[in-house]
């Protein structure tokens, strides 16, 4: 295959306060062409190492993925009218499919070779997929709304009820963004969904358009015409500052952000073309030269996917996918440029090694600190200020994530050095969650739950007559003896009694339950979590 390389080194002065300054830096990439079917290959997105696109060789569109370090492309779908609208986190991919009367949420693990349909009402389109959670925009209530569904509980949750469009859901650990209509413009909205009280919340509220939004992890990307056709801005969540990307009378569009990077499509350079912005340096470059036309594209941390129609013909067209590998070098590298701790219980502290290099020709002593306005939740506890470091050496610095309170906090961390260099800045995250109860807790919290619930009306056996004590009682003694089983360590047998018990009061009509009430929805969620917290599934 085709290889471009080439390295460019710049010395710019920039003036913004929200962007680090930078002395020098280079950029280097390298391009392949993933497909070579001559029919159409397009709209990709990128999780890894595993690029995922439609394809449009089988007459209708179907969904491919192709695994870019085994060099190996595999099909998904066969058949069935249109699959389209993918994305992918991990092994899941899920995708939209218009085979049936309505258009529906498909999933497919890559490991198991297995599919999953989302079975709801209306049409579900334009999935996104973070971990085990999956946003979609849904029109069964008139309009379209965002839901979430969790393919652990395989419970759906209506997020949006304006009655206005909103759409374009993406997704990043527990945080949602979305376009939102309910202004009369467009606007990017987001729900922190790790929340006690999970509320919609404006990223913009500019009377212009601002569209298209993406995120991972504290980054929010969005496009927006309110200053020219079309520009770039970039939204903090832990600080809410808003930083422009771009500011130019060039119409830039369809950004995507992840690992440190945006990228975007620009008509800069008299076509369509993918360019890439560095965070840590605040510099965009353009990531493709081709005289065609590069769009559609995703990115997953230093790789680039995109459709490209260079090889276009006009009997039958031949769009394809193409990889872009890239890295911006400063002489202070440090990786990762992000990291996310997740759910951290209180009480409980998870650490992280971040390791600078020093890419230069000449030593620096290195200084670190976190940045003012980082949440004391975050501490460096291995500092290797004041250490010299020499060129191709490295140091480590370790933070470490120590939650006082519930919720989502955030840091930065700085890393700088005793010559002209750009600084860098690691941006940190973490979620501060309940430390969970020991099962043999969540036991009798149960039943002590049942019990409370009875005497206040909220549970009941079902059935007439003794049928109903009967019920309830069988149920309890369900709960007990998983209780028993985890005592003696069978956790088989205990997931078993566990999964035979949710089943007599998830509300379903089979098998009938033993116990209903307004309290028997709490009580399921609490058998979930204690079969969670067991290993129940793994």
């Amino acid at each position: 295959m085709k290889k471009i390389s080439f390295s460019l080194v710049l010395a710019l002065a920039l003036i913004s306060s929200a962007i680090p300054s930078v002395s020098a830096y280079q950029f280097e990439s390298s391009e392949r062409q993933l497909t070579t079917d001559q029919y159409d290959q397009f709209d990709p997105t990128i999780s890894g190492a595993i690029a995922v696109y439609s394809d449009r060789r089988n007459d209708d569109s179907d969904i491919y993925y192709y695994d870019i370090e085994n060099d190996q492309e595999v099909r998904v779908t066969e058949g069935g009218g249109d699959q389209l609208l993918t994305d992918v986190s991990g092994n899941l991919i899920v995708y939209t499919n218009y085979g049936g009367e309505n258009a529906d949420i498909f999933v497919y693990d890559i490991e198991t070779a297995g599919f999953q349909q989302i079975i709801l009402p209306s049409n579900q389109r334009r999935p996104a997929i973070s971990g085990n959670l999956i946003v979609y925009e849904d029109d069964r209530n008139g309009n379209y709304d965002i839901y979430l569904y969790d393919l652990d509980s395989q419970l759906e949750t209506q997020l949006t009820f304006d009655a206005s469009h909103q759409r374009k859901a993406d997704i990043s650990g527990q945080i949602v963004v979305w376009e939102d209509f309910r202004n009369g413009n467009v606007d990017v909205y987001m729900m922190d969904l790790s929340a006690e009280n999970p509320a919609i919340f404006p990223v913009t509220n500019d009377p212009a358009h601002d569209m298209d939004p993406d995120i991972d992890g504290n980054i929010i990307v969005y496009a927006s015409n309110r200053y020219s056709i079309g520009d770039i801005y970039l939204y903090r969540i832990d600080d809410g500052m808003t930083v422009p990307v771009t500011a130019t009378e060039d119409y830039e569009r369809n950004p995507g952000v992840s690992g440190g990077y945006v990228s975007y499509e620009s008509d800069a350079a008299g076509d369509a073309d993918i360019w890439l912005y560095s965070i840590s340096l605040g510099v965009s470059e353009r990531a493709t030269f081709d005289s065609a036309e590069q769009y559609l594209h995703d990115i997953s941390s230093n790789r680039l996917v995109f459709t490209d129609n260079r090889n276009d013909t006009p009997e039958d067209g031949n769009l394809d996918i193409y990889l872009v590998e890239f890295q911006f070098i400063s002489d202070i590298d440090a990786s990762p440029l992000s990291y996310d701790f997740g759910d951290v219980e209180l009480g409980s502290s998870s650490s992280q090694i971040v390791t600078i290099t020093n890419q230069g020709d000449q030593p620096y002593t290195v200084s670190t600190g976190l940045k003012s306005g980082s949440s004391p939740d975050y501490i460096i506890t291995s500092d290797p200020s004041g250490q010299s470091v020499a060129p191709n050496d490295t140091v480590d610095v370790e933070i470490t994530f120590s939650p006082a309170s519930e919720g989502i906090s955030s840091a930065i961390l700085e890393i700088n050095s005793n010559i002209p260099n750009p600084s860098v800045e690691i941006q940190l995250s973490g979620n501060g969650v309940p430390a969970e109860d020991p099962p043999e807790e969540q036991i009798s919290n149960i039943l002590d739950f049942i019990d409370a619930s009875v005497e206040e009306g909220t549970l009941t056996g079902t059935g007439n007559g003794n049928s109903a004590q009967n019920r309830l009682n069988a149920f309890i003694n369900m709960i007990e003896s998983a209780g028993d089983l985890i005592d003696a360590g069978d956790i088989d047998g205990a997931c078993d009694q566990l999964m035979a018990a949710y089943k007599k009061c998830d509300g379903e009509v089979r098998p009938p339950d033993f116990v209903s009430g307004v309290a028997a929805e709490d009580l399921a969620s609490m058998i979930i979590e204690l079969m969670a917290s067991i290993g129940c599934g793994e």
